[in-house]
């Protein structure tokens, strides 16, 4: 679904559980159970994994029974008929709740074919470049130079992380250099083979280095002194070594596999033993050059000269799968488990992507010309590095297998390279060795490159929200990290966001006058509106009339009307007009009156229910810059760059239209004293009666005004008098129209009625966007100093907003209620569900269709409901033998889940490849040349 996009650091978003055959139909199996709890954990899209397109096919016949759609009742009745029985049937119906819900974005409660259909191909499309959380940089020349001669060609590197150490081995030498890679310094030069040495493997588990020479030895050092420790004999000339749980392996020519068991203490020299050669089921006569460990499924992958793969049972070391040979030779092997697949090249000038389910080759990597010397996977990111003969390096993308990056190393032959992490560099080795580095992100400490220009807390799907120039960026509340990322929603900057009122859509606005709506869920838009003259401004959602109103430097304010499905949005008013820029935008709930605020010094109030302008607030200094209604008082605060506070009256008080106070923003200089400063952000607490601000230095405070509402309350009301005879009198007003000179306000409410409780920096520079946590003792801030912070209600920072993830994050917020709440309604659902059989439903809408509407599946119905699968790129199963044709994949995942889809092997559709981070094993040797040379040498 669309949680599957991978992220960088580790990072992931949340992934749809596919349930298997032991899921599925087992009341009392503990299979079912766990599936169970997957679904309680909030899975949301389950249910629609469980569909093939001969179950959909019939859904749609169920749906098309009534035009308008199907009530959530309805639905979910006809849901629970066609997917496969599962235990937790609640939790099953709250897993249906959700889906409509997040279907039905326009709330309008009835659920359409279309609309069902749309979603299930959009959740399989929508897995674009822009949900990934990380953007690969690119390499460049290190000014890092290698000083050392070197006698002959390097032909051998390795690096070995846990010592931060290079290993370079020469042609025809029998020493081989350490270069320490904290430094970039060479360390020392380490005789002791009697032959050229030709492969090593740094066994960090025993604090050893195993190297291995044509002189039938492979020796063990100290990997801190690099003294000699043991030293033992190989039957055969050990080209490539590996080692893995106490046993050392060596791959030689003909084929041959030897390995030693290091735990076995019997004798000081252990034991060689041959792998066994099974029939039809090994490396012939041709040299092995390649051997990785798959410790997550215990399978050990070794290559040869002759382009054959083979995947051994570990510790049985029986056959476990021969994939499909290639016409070239294979020369390196690497491992992903971020998307679970095996890496292969060699003499062929393109790479291959294997899947260990599948015998044959799932993608292939083309682009180079020449062929290729080595493959590696950097550890914890998503890229992958080819290289070729001619010194040509590619960096791919794992997550879509599309190239990055292409550089040239200036050298006339590579032999091999190397790739450090988690410091990303790239070293290649020639005549000498050349080091490239990685362009790391500028934003490891920011919450992005681009400044966030405002941030929003989704209580629905317990997220942060940032707007960035270029994104969209989504985090987890409970950890601080960075979720999702959306990219290129719209073609120019974004300039704002908002959410509805049911948090499942988030509108945007740009820098081009734009004004769109997306999904939270997926980034997959919505529709648009009607297009400003220039940059938006501001956001807000009327959700009872279901009204976006959004406000612009082209001077005008639009009402939109959102209430209605489509992929255009209708303009409901757009003549509320002011001679400057319009900065902000606020609404009053109860008397739905809309405020706007401009560069030309006013404040316009308009009717939202009569479209007619109400009053005109003239009196500021300067451009007002930001306003706030105090819902539910009649009264609005507005800032201007004077640096000022206005707290207006409104209707339907007897004060409206009334300056109640006029105060500076005083902050104390670094220089000592004081002075006003402009305040940009505002937010607003009624149940303290708190104002919180955000101002140009960096500063937010905290203003109690409870005595300045409690004043306006009481003077704002009317008195009603009766006469001697008992008839209603007329009302008398404790106030009239006020002027802002006026001398009643200086008495009534005073300054002193505006007490500010806490003040503090937050930031090195002006604050941009302040929002009050929903529910919630937190206040979220973003400013131009690119951090986006989270304080408690104290001045506390609890955790920031960065790429590289808050190690102090200190955010706490109780989901559980929600999830409660979620599963108390899913219960009564489902007890509803079971008042009102399956064909009970299907008799009153069949009913309420009218006659000739209850028509037997016909292929040119399934043809149809085929099709939507087509159009997916996911893997859904497939009952029907003959493939179904499937979009071109756009990630990993989706390449491998097509693979096993087309398998003949129908037990391959169940299995899933883990994929959590864990050991890489280092890379293995690249023997272009060196492989022909070490054999012709025996």
């Amino acid at each position: 679904m669309e949680e599957e996009n991978p992220n960088i650091k580790g990072q992931k978003e949340e992934s749809s559980y596919h349930l298997s055959d032991d899921d599925i139909g087992d009341e009392d199996g503990e299979a079912a159970e766990n599936s169970d709890n997957k679904l309680l954990g909030g899975d949301k899209m389950i249910s629609i994994n469980l569909l093939d397109y001969r179950k959909l096919s019939k859904i749609k016949k169920d749906f098309k029974l009534k035009e308008e759609g199907l009530l959530k009742d309805q639905f979910i009745n006809i849901m629970l008929h066609h997917l496969p029985e599962i235990k937790d049937k609640v939790g099953l119906v709250n897993s249906l709740n959700e889906l409509f819900a997040e279907i039905d974005v326009n709330d309008d409660k009835h659920l359409e074919w279309d609309e069902f259909s749309n979603y299930i191909i959009e959740i399989g499309l929508v897995r674009k470049e822009q949900g990934f959380v990380d953007v690969i940089k690119n390499y460049k020349q290190s000014e890092w130079r290698d000083t050392i001669k070197h006698d002959n060609d390097i032909e051998y590197l390795n690096y070995f992380p846990h010592t931060k150490t290079l290993i370079v081995m020469e042609r025809d030498n029998k020493r081989f250099k350490i270069y320490n890679m904290k430094n970039g310094k060479f360390e020392k030069e380490v005789k002791g083979h009697t032959g050229a040495v030709i492969s090593a493997y740094h066994i960090h588990e025993r604090n050893l280095l195993a190297t291995s020479s044509n002189d039938l030895s492979i020796i063990m050092w100290d990997d801190s002194s690099y003294t000699m420790m043991q030293k033992i004999n190989s039957p055969i000339i050990p080209i490539v070594l590996m080692y893995y749980e106490n046993i050392l392996y060596a791959g030689g020519p003909e084929g041959m596999i030897y390995y030693w068991n290091l735990q076995d203490n019997s004798s000081r020299i252990p034991q060689s033993n041959l792998l066994p050669k099974p029939k039809d089921f090994n490396h012939g006569n041709k040299a092995v050059t390649a051997m990785i460990m798959i410790s997550k499924l215990n399978i050990l992958a070794t290559s040869d000269l002759d382009g054959q793969i083979l995947l051994w049972n570990f510790p049985l070391h029986t056959p476990n799968r021969k994939m499909t040979k290639l016409s070239k030779g294979i020369y390196a092997l690497d491992w992903s488990d971020s998307v679970g697949c095996l890496f292969s090249a060699g003499l062929d000038r393109a790479a291959y992507v294997w899947n260990p389910y599948v015998n044959k080759h799932i993608y292939k990597l083309s682009g180079h010309i020449h062929s290729l010397v080595g493959i590696k996977c950097v550890p914890d990111t998503h890229q992958l590095i080819t290289a070729d003969i001619s010194g040509m390096f590619k960096v791919w993308d794992i997550r879509t297998f599309t190239c990055i990056q292409s550089f040239n190393v200036p050298i006339a032959e590579l032999n091999a390279f190397a790739v450090t992490f988690p410091e990303k560099k790239i070293i290649a080795g020639a005549k000498r060795l050349h080091m490239y580095t990685y362009e790391e992100p500028k934003d490891q400490n920011k919450a992005d490159e681009g400044i966030p220009l405002m941030v929003l807390y989704n209580s629905l799907y317990n997220t942060f929200i940032t707007a960035h120039p270029s994104c969209v960026k989504i985090w987890n509340c409970s950890n601080g990290k960075l979720v999702r990322v959306f990219r290129n929603l719209t073609q120019d900057d974004i300039t704002t966001i908002q959410l509805d009122n049911k948090k499942r859509k988030l509108f945007l606005g740009d820098s081009k006058g734009r004004v769109l709506t997306f999904k939270v869920k997926n980034g997959s838009k919505i529709k648009k509106f009607k297009k400003h003259g220039g940059e938006v401004t501001s956001l807000i959602f009327w959700s009872d009339s279901k009204y976006l109103i959004s406000s612009s430097w082209d001077h005008k304010v639009h009402v939109h009307d959102d209430s209605q499905g489509g992929e255009k949005g209708s303009i409901r008013f757009d003549q509320i007009k002011h001679r400057g820029i319009v900065n902000s935008i606020d609404m009053k709930e109860e008397g739905k009156q809309l405020a706007s605020c401009s560069d030309d010094g006013t404040i316009l109030i308009t009717n939202l229910r009569t479209l007619r302008q109400e009053t005109e607030f003239i009196g500021h200094e300067g451009e007002v810059k930001a306003l706030k209604f105090l819902n539910p008082h009649n009264c609005l605060v507005a800032t201007d760059l004077m640096g000022f506070f206005y707290f207006w009256g409104v209707s339907p008080s007897n004060m409206k239209n009334t300056l109640l106070l006029k105060i500076p923003n005083k902050v104390t200089k670094d220089t000592g004293g004081t002075d006003t400063c402009p305040v940009r952000a505002l937010d607003w607490d009624n149940l303290t009666s708190t104002l919180y601000c955000g101002d140009d230095l960096g500063n937010i405070h905290a203003w109690n005004i409870s005595i300045l509402l409690q004043k306006l309350n009481k003077f704002g009301k009317k008195t009603d008098e009766s006469d001697s005879d008992g008839k209603q009198g007329f009302s008398k007003y404790l106030i009239t129209l006020l002027a802002p000179n006026s001398d009643f306000a200086p008495k009534k409410i005073v300054a002193d009625d505006m007490k500010k409780i806490i003040e503090w920096k937050a930031h090195e520079e002006g604050i941009i966007h302040i929002t009050l946590l929903e529910g919630l003792n937190y206040i979220a801030s973003t400013s131009f100093d690119y951090r986006v912070h989270i304080w408690d209600l104290k001045g506390n920072r609890m955790g920031t907003l960065i790429v590289g993830d808050d190690p102090n994050w200190n955010v706490k917020i109780d989901t559980q209620p929600r999830l409660d709440a979620l599963r108390k309604e899913a219960m009564c659902l489902f007890e509803e569900s079971k008042l009102k059989s399956y064909e009970k439903i299907i008799d009153e809408l069949s009913f309420m269709a009218g006659p000739g509407s209850d028509s037997d599946d016909s292929d040119e119905e399934v043809d149809k409901t085929k099709s939507i699968f087509a159009k997916l790129d996911m893997s859904f199963p497939v009952k029907d033998k003959s493939p179904l044709p499937r979009a071109q994949p756009r990630s990993a995942k989706e390449t491998i889940n097509k693979a096993v889809n087309n398998s003949s092997n129908k037990a391959l559709n169940n299995s899933r490849i883990e994929t959590q981070s864990s050991r890489i094993v280092p890379p293995r040797r690249s023997l272009s040349n060196l492989g022909k040379r070490i054999i012709s040498r025996k």
